[in-house]
């Protein structure tokens, strides 16, 4: 008679079987519910140990777990930008709908961070996961897989394990530079993030087609790295304007830079936009307060928000049981003061 089945015998548990299969009992508890974050092979592996060693849920202990904690867990890398305050507003009124709790978790950035906040779903403090993720998922791909709740990542994705919410930040930028060519300037510079990142990598990307597609270029002297922050802004714009090299265009890839770097161009006894249009990204609500108010192209910062929390409950309340889902937000231009002609510029400032 089998282990499992004699009197007397240690119940098989899952643990035996995630050993037999070589994976976590995560894998095995998500293989044998069906995720579509398991491989085939893996899963049909892990079938054949269940049923070699004749392994019985504990349907009691499974219905405990499935106790809720009516709690979301929105992981954000840094809870001062006023771009993730916007999404963690716009997610907090869907949860407050459903009647959740959201509780706010700041990583830093950093994967150690990130990982830690995986925990809190595998542990069941929360019953959900909405992360923004800037380098992507790929070295939280193993954790991800692992874990049972379901996860929605804002950002990029390589491969989409997981629901997910992006916005096509490289046809933002694209924007961007058409927008700075058609109020007149002719020679551009550009100030992205710190490199390494998912939204400074797309926005570059952004900025190279719309450059070949015109066949014109920006020569080193006039691009410059920075932290995504005023003082980063700040600091790029004093490096570009030491060079000594004219320009009457500046793209920031975000508007904290963006207001950072007329800061500077202020400090030079520089006029925006008499002397330099100057443009950023996000659209966060301090662009309207901006002397003069600051252009920039919205990457739909509370829509992502409200999209990944939909995608979430979604899944909470059983609505979807197909393969992670991908949705894409499209970039709006929103020109203001800050790239108007100078004829223009006052006019446009008002109505912004």
């Amino acid at each position: 008679m089998p282990q499992s089945t004699r009197p007397g015998a240690r119940r098989v548990t899952i643990t035996d079987v995630a050993k037999a299969a070589n994976v976590s009992a995560a894998t095995v508890s998500l293989a044998l519910n069906g995720s579509p974050r398991i491989s085939e092979v893996t899963r049909q592996r892990v079938e054949r140990c269940a049923q070699s060693l004749r392994y019985q849920p504990n349907h009691a202990a499974a219905s405990l777990r499935k106790q809720t904690a009516r709690t979301i867990a929105l992981a954000v890398p840094d809870i001062g930008n006023p771009v993730y305050i916007e999404i963690a507003r716009t997610v907090q009124q869907v949860t407050r709908q459903h009647g959740y709790h959201l509780h706010l978790i700041s990583t830093e950035s950093q994967p150690s961070e990130e990982a830690h906040a995986l925990r809190t779903l595998a542990q069941r403090s929360v019953d959900g996961l909405i992360m923004i993720s800037l380098r992507g998922a790929s070295a939280l791909d193993s954790s991800l897989r692992e874990v049972s709740g379901p996860v929605v990542i804002i950002g990029h994705l390589q491969d989409v394990i997981c629901d997910n919410v992006t916005v096509d930040s490289a046809a933002g930028a694209a924007l961007a530079i058409a927008h700075l060519w058609s109020v007149g300037c002719s020679q551009l510079a550009f100030v992205n993030g710190a490199a390494g990142t998912w939204p400074s990598s797309e926005r570059e990307r952004g900025v190279l087609s719309a450059l070949r597609a015109a066949d014109r270029t920006i020569p080193p002297s006039l691009r410059a790295e920075e932290d995504f922050t005023l003082d980063g802004g700040y600091r790029a714009a004093q490096r570009l304007l030491a060079h000594d090299v004219h320009f009457d265009g500046l793209l920031c890839a975000n508007d904290l830079m963006a207001i950072g770097a007329m800061r500077s161009l202020r400090e030079h006894g520089l006029q925006v936009p008499g002397d330099i249009a100057v443009i950023g990204m996000d659209d966060i609500r301090e662009c309207q307060v901006t002397t003069p108010p600051l252009s920039s192209v919205s990457l739909m910062a509370g829509e992502r928000g409200r999209l990944a929390a939909q995608l979430m409950f979604d899944r909470l309340g059983g609505e979807v049981d197909t393969p992670p889902r991908q949705l894409t937000v499209s970039p709006v231009l929103i020109a203001r003061g800050s790239t108007a002609p100078p004829r223009q510029a006052l006019e446009v400032g008002v109505n912004a």
